[in-house]
């Protein structure tokens, strides 16, 4: 989703992963872009509509809503399972034939000549165009009017919040991207062929045509379903499709990776095609977008995402992260509660985000994770007043969502502190562990 925002509200902070940078300073000077306001942002035109509201999350008993959604989950499954088992009998039914060589049809060079010239030119002295004499400016101007630019989607998966508590990958999934196939330009001549295939990229079937100069790529986590559970309504983690998966030592799920299905969201099924992405793919973007400003369920586990991401796009040179801007109006509306002015606010969610890319560039060894990183650029792409927040606890679907999504305010500094305390006592189990494998050995 691209977002149109004032020069005003994009912050540019300058990373160097070849320098050890020590990560809490690092995290430090990444929160100081981040507080909230301390304005209201209720008349704000950032100010997101149509947002689903936690409010939307909360369970009515007299609805039966949920228990209805259950049993839906139910007769798909059973349904689904149904026709897995006929295609299962079809395939074994199948005869195969084998079909004979198809006859070779030779054509002379003069058939060949006449069947490609068109026949205003047959007879005449008039010659045509040759397309080859005009200047490789033009073709590439010719080429970015006909193809344009393109947004690849892509969404964040982690099964560990799917009930496989020990699986501990991580998945990027695109559905239905644009395709070889879906490029025209490609059809036209060998030039034009020459010239997308500098853009896009050799055709391969693992790959996806992205060029790092028109194209951009957009990643979102994982958010909360309309009843506050951690899964998608649809996609693959909807929950007959995992349920069906044919589970092996092998199975896709199981391994970090890209993968591309060719069926939008609420088209997958168990049976749909995955294909994975190869890394030389991931290679080819030099920007990356990252779509946080809503929240995601992914909390503590934004380390490991990190890890992933940072391995596969290794020639990232601007990581960008759309994020939203909080005010401190939850203060004023909570009795309760009284504003510290010398704390530094920020949200729950977007420091587990900064801390874990932290983490993870100051756990890698050099030039593992984005060895090319030069720029990380924030987006403040909307506006949240938080006055609202204390009404929200009163149920308590209501306070799991919230903590689901971490929407909350916290004391940045604090919780810097209390990280490098965590950290340390990480690293120091993380030694001990490797002494007693090396006494072991």
């Amino acid at each position: 989703m691209e977002h149109r925002v004032d020069s005003s509200r994009i912050v540019n902070i300058p990373i160097n992963t070849q320098i050890q940078e020590p990560w809490d300073k690092m995290l430090d000077r990444i929160i100081s872009y981040t507080l909230a306001s301390k304005n209201c942002n209720q008349g704000s035109r950032y100010q997101v509509e149509n947002r689903p509201s936690l409010r939307d999350y909360e369970d009515r008993p007299e609805s039966n809503a949920k228990a209805a959604v259950r049993r839906l989950f139910d007769r798909t499954r059973d349904s689904w399972e149904q026709i897995l088992k006929a295609q299962a009998l079809a395939r074994e039914a199948i005869p195969r034939y084998e079909c004979g060589p198809l006859r070779k049809v030779i054509y002379s060079r003069e058939s060949r000549i006449a069947a490609a010239t068109p026949n205003k030119f047959m007879g005449s002295s008039i010659k045509a165009p040759n397309l080859l004499n005009l200047p490789c400016e033009v073709f590439e101007r010719i080429l970015q009017y006909t193809v344009g630019s393109y947004e690849l989607n892509g969404e964040l998966l982690r099964l560990n919040y799917h009930g496989y508590k020990y699986n501990r990958s991580t998945q990027l999934i695109f559905y239905k991207p644009r395709v070889w196939a879906d490029l025209n330009v490609l059809q036209i001549c060998r030039a034009f062929r020459n010239l997308a295939i500098s853009y896009y990229g050799p055709p391969q079937e693992n790959t996806l045509p992205f060029s790092p100069k028109l194209d951009a790529i957009v990643i979102q986590g994982e958010g909360l379903d309309p009843f506050g559970e951690d899964y998608y309504v649809r996609g693959v983690a909807y929950p007959p499709n995992l349920k069906l998966q044919n589970w092996n030592n092998d199975h896709w799920l199981h391994h970090d990776g890209a993968y591309m299905i060719n069926e939008e969201r609420s088209g997958v099924r168990p049976w749909s095609k995955v294909t994975r992405i190869s890394d030389e793919c991931l290679r080819r973007p030099t920007e990356i977008t990252l779509d946080i400003y809503d929240g995601t369920i992914f909390k503590l586990k934004w380390q490991g995402v990190w890890d992933f991401l940072g391995r596969a796009f290794a020639n990232t040179r601007c990581l960008k992260l759309n994020i939203s801007q909080l005010d401190c109006c939850v203060f004023k509306a909570s009795e309760e509660s009284e504003e510290d002015p010398e704390r530094r606010y920020v949200l729950h969610h977007d420091f587990y985000v900064f801390r874990g890319l932290c983490w993870a560039l100051d756990d890698a060894p050099p030039n593992l994770l984005f060895p090319k990183l030069e720029n990380l650029q924030l987006i403040k792409v909307a506006d949240y007043c938080t006055r609202s927040w204390p009404s929200r606890y009163s149920s308590a679907i209501n306070e799991k969502s919230m903590e689901l999504l971490t929407m909350k305010l916290i004391d940045g500094t604090r919780y810097i502190l209390l990280s490098k305390k965590c950290k340390g006592i990480i690293t120091d189990l993380q030694n001990r562990v490797a002494s007693w494998f090396r006494f072991a050995a």
